[in-house]
């Protein structure tokens, strides 16, 4: 089954019960377009987890921001809740007023180029990371009573590697 397929059966039988796996399939989408000379390496494109919190705080900013719900239960909420705790923190961008719901997609690009990063900034990626690990990432290959085989996680024991669905 090619990949555009893959996200169609997981778009359409897939559970729903939060925005997480939109999210994750936007950011896995955004990155390969955005980067078409990473070619896969053994069938694999190698999405660093990080990545994809950087990109999920950007999709998060506004409807955090806006307080426009996400999810009925506290695990699901968690993304908005650190995003907009990290609006109100004392971090500060040069130029950006970090209170203003459209300060999303500056704040990605600038972490993405800046050399070094607050701790605060750090602690909160590494949040959207384990969310998104506890959540869709850990789930997104099921699909109704199947699972879908293109979403793997590379995992390094020793200097062996293995690839897995979960």
């Amino acid at each position: 089954m090619d990949t555009a397929s893959a996200i169609e059966r997981i778009l359409s039988h897939g559970k729903k019960s939060s925005t997480y796996k939109l999210a994750v399939l936007r950011a896995i989408v955004d990155f390969v377009v955005e980067h078409p000379a990473r070619e896969p390496r053994n069938g694999f494109h190698l999405i660093p987890l990080i990545e994809l919190a950087r990109r999920a705080l950007a999709y998060y900013w506004r409807p955090a921001l806006e307080a426009i719900p996400q999810g009925l239960d506290s695990d699901r909420r968690r993304i908005p809740r650190l995003v907009a705790d990290l609006s109100r923190s004392n971090v500060t961008v040069p130029g950006l007023d970090l209170r203003s719901p459209s300060a999303g997609y500056p704040l990605s690009l600038w972490i993405e180029e800046t050399p070094a990063l607050s701790d605060d900034l750090v602690n909160v990626l590494v949040e959207i990371r384990r969310t998104l690990l506890e959540q869709p990432i850990r789930y997104i290959h099921n699909v109704g009573d199947d699972q879908s085989e293109i979403f793997s996680v590379l995992t390094a024991t020793g200097l062996s590697f293995s690839a897995s669905p979960w």
